[in-house]
């Protein structure tokens, strides 16, 4: 039986604690940032780790931030997607490239037409607790997910044509944020997300959940065989949570390998 993990690349970071996996997620975004400047996602299994990791990420420079939670209601989720994926076109390089292009912009177009004649041109913004810290990043991070066009700009893929998708015009990499509960109800219609990498910042509770994170990013293997450059996952894994990896280990047909001390090494 093939594992919708079957094709993909995948390691694994150790932590001396929980509350260490926040500090080494940063490290490591902006080690990457730094070499590749690629674009990921990150999937979280609950709210507050969703919270907390965005507001990590928004007080660093370097990250536009995406965030895909529950409390968002569903044109805000499209909107967000169709965001995303606009900023990952690449420059179409032939006729076929250019129909792949237009396909994107053609369902675009669909779902704004939609969002308008339900909710009117102004999306409303995601909501936000502000009592606390994280939700005030959280909803910093969605405020600027939704700014302007000119925050907008399509994310160029690698020179080679073939490597992880790169970093806005200004230099800064597209982080997608999302919590488990979010991920169950995407319209199949803008999935996958089509990003290089997905980072497990919770290790996912089930067969089911790991399926619904990769298919999310990555697509079905059939789709994943068909898109140049590698797709890699990372996950995080603390002291406490040793069983539960390797339990997850047991999910996917292919080792999870340590993580280099080269980061960038991952997509050589």
């Amino acid at each position: 039986m093939e594992s919708r993990s079957a094709g993909l690349r995948q390691y694994y970071v150790g932590v001396s604690t929980l509350e260490a996996k926040l500090t080494t997620l940063v490290e490591l975004l902006q080690a990457l940032r730094v070499d590749t400047r690629l674009a990921l996602a990150v999937a979280c299994s609950s709210r507050d780790a969703v919270d907390a990791v965005v507001y990590a990420l928004a007080s660093c420079s370097g990250f536009n931030i995406a965030v895909l939670h529950a409390d968002l209601e569903m044109h805000e989720v499209e909107q967000q997607l169709l965001q995303i994926k606009r900023r990952l076109q690449p420059p179409p390089a032939n006729s076929e490239a250019q129909g792949a292009v237009d396909e994107v912009s053609r369902v675009s177009q669909q779902h704004e037409q939609q969002q308008h004649q339900h909710v009117g041109l102004t999306a409303a913004a995601p909501s936000q607790q502000p009592t606390t810290q994280e939700s005030a990043g959280t909803a910093a991070a969605a405020g600027q997910a939704a700014g302007s066009a000119a925050a907008l700009a399509p994310i160029a893929a690698s020179a080679a044509g073939g490597g992880p998708a790169a970093a806005c015009d200004d230099g800064r990499s597209l982080v997608l944020v999302a919590s488990d509960v979010c991920l169950r109800g995407l319209p199949r219609e803008l999935l996958p997300v089509g990003l290089p990498l997905l980072i497990q910042y919770d290790l996912p509770a089930s067969k089911d959940v790991l399926s619904r994170r990769i298919g999310a990013v990555f697509g079905s293997s059939k789709e994943r065989g068909r898109r140049a450059g590698r797709q890699v996952v990372i996950d995080f894994v603390a002291a406490g949570e040793v069983a539960a990896f390797r339990a997850r280990e047991r999910l996917s047909s292919a080792p999870v390998m340590e993580m280099p001390v080269h980061v960038p090494d991952i997509f050589t």
